[in-house]
């Protein structure tokens, strides 16, 4: 109901008062015209909402995050009543384990008048309200421009649709029939989208280019004495711009001079992507976090996808692989949207909800360094980047020794600190062949001490 309803009961309450007090017949009969209209208005709401259909159509299922993106309104009107305001609100993205917790938490209030799905938006959802006049018999086309604020797989659609009687004075819902198909057993006014990390948020320019080989593999671990003849296997002098993996190091019989064996494939084992799977402590905003660290190592993925291959992306306990060579890293993109930090079991920031619904709550938090040794086991990358935000002198030692071994390592630093608390942290690593890229992201808190152990 609303507020011009009341003010007219207070013109019948008025009415009746006069009426009551000289008894004149015409006020009789005023008073039951203005106590029949709002009764009619009323009983062809709830029979005419039953001829309006709600359809939404969206030409795209995967987005990037922050990608406007039109989503297009059919609503028609089939009956012969004229509907002065229809209102939809629109929730985007709405989340299933959001709802979950936000209706635990609404039960003790009345959904008599509440057409929500829960009551006030959480934070990983905004919400956009459409209104729109209906005329008797007409279809009505309307574009809705959307931008979604966090990856993830969501649904797109209402939370409310209500209809206006022709005086203004009830709302009422659609009912589910006008929003539900029978044949295919969905919901019309629901549209599913993907929404992927955006690379393009990050600058491409700081990756730079990958260390020429013998920048990186010719050192004295590299070299291989054998008296094998160098006619048994294909040997060539090393040239200038060779793109190889791994290079053997022979002493030829023949004209006693070193020479190089090149693999089948120059550039085997490729890069090896790992994105630290903790949360760190300084995390303040976990949804922002995920979608920072996903976006930056997708960046990089996508800057070394155009002239690199195979790459390899380490999640968890889970690898995988693409072709790069120009190829844009779709599948890539796509594990990245589901991933979630960790946080452990009984960590107090477990009370935030924004905490429960963007992290992985696990008893045993992978570590990283156990990730590295795993994904490095008997090989040998043409690179390593690594995604964090934390270090500790276990991880500084992996990354130097993963230098040494013949792989250039790329670190992807994400902080919030001044500069010089900055070269604090990094001092050990700058004095590296270890190539470092800093990002400054808010959903960390500065801290003033460089962490010297792994997260408990």
């Amino acid at each position: 109901m609303s507020n011009r309803f009341f003010s007219y009961l207070l013109l019948i309450l008025l009415t009746y008062a006069l009426y009551s007090y000289n008894s004149y017949q015409a006020l009789l009969y005023l008073l039951i015209l203005l106590i029949a209209l709002p009764l009619s208005s009323f009983i062809l709401l709830l029979i005419g909402r039953y001829f309006v259909k709600v359809n939404l159509v969206s030409d795209k299922s995967r987005v990037y995050r922050t990608e406007s993106f039109d989503i297009t309104l059919e609503v028609e009107n089939k009956s012969p009543f004229y509907f002065p305001l229809m209102k939809l609100e629109f929730n985007l993205p709405r989340n299933d384990k959001v709802l979950k917790l936000e209706k635990n938490t609404s039960k003790k209030f009345s959904s008599l008048y509440n057409f929500r799905l829960y009551r006030k938006p959480h934070f990983v959802s905004s919400n956009k309200l459409i209104s729109l006049a209906l005329p008797q018999n007409a279809l009505i086309t309307h574009k809705i421009s959307l931008k979604a604020k966090h990856k993830g797989s969501y649904k797109v659609g209402t939370d409310s649709i209500v209809v206006q009687d022709l005086f203004s004075f009830f709302y009422l819902p659609l009912p589910k029939r006008s929003i539900y198909d029978r044949k295919t057993h969905k919901y019309t006014s629901v549209v599913n989208l993907e929404v992927l990390p955006n690379p393009k948020l990050w600058k491409l320019s700081e990756f730079g280019t990958l260390m020429n080989p013998e920048q990186v593999l010719i050192s004295n671990n590299n070299k291989k004495v054998s008296n094998e003849v160098d006619t048994i296997a294909k040997v060539r002098t090393y040239q200038q711009g060779d793109r190889m993996k791994q290079i053997h190091w022979k002493l030829s019989a023949r004209n006693n001079e070193w020479l190089t064996r090149e693999f089948e494939d120059p550039r085997q084992g490729g890069i090896l992507f790992i994105l630290d799977p903790k949360i760190p402590d300084s995390c303040v905003d976990p949804y922002n976090y995920s979608n920072h660290a996903t976006e930056i190592i997708a960046a990089s993925m996508r800057h070394f996808s155009r002239t690199e291959g195979p790459l390899n992306l380490l999640l968890d306990e889970t690898a995988y692989s693409a072709l790069g060579e120009g190829l844009e890293p779709i599948k890539f993109y796509e594990e990245l949207m589901y991933w979630k930090g960790q946080i452990k079991k009984g960590d107090p920031r477990l009370k935030n909800k924004d905490f429960q619904v963007a992290c992985n709550v696990v008893e045993n938090r992978s570590s990283l360094t156990e990730m590295m040794d795993k994904g490095l086991q008997n090989k040998v990358y043409r690179a390593v980047v690594v995604c964090t935000a934390r270090l500790h002198d276990k991880l500084i030692n992996e990354l130097l020794q993963v230098q040494e071994s013949g792989s250039q390592v790329i670190l992807l630093f994400m902080h919030n600190e001044n500069q010089e608390d900055l070269d604090n942290t990094l001092k050990k690593l700058l004095r590296s062949k270890v190539k470092l890229i800093t990002n400054k992201v808010s959903s960390l808190e500065a801290y003033h001490e460089i962490e010297t152990k792994e997260d408990k």
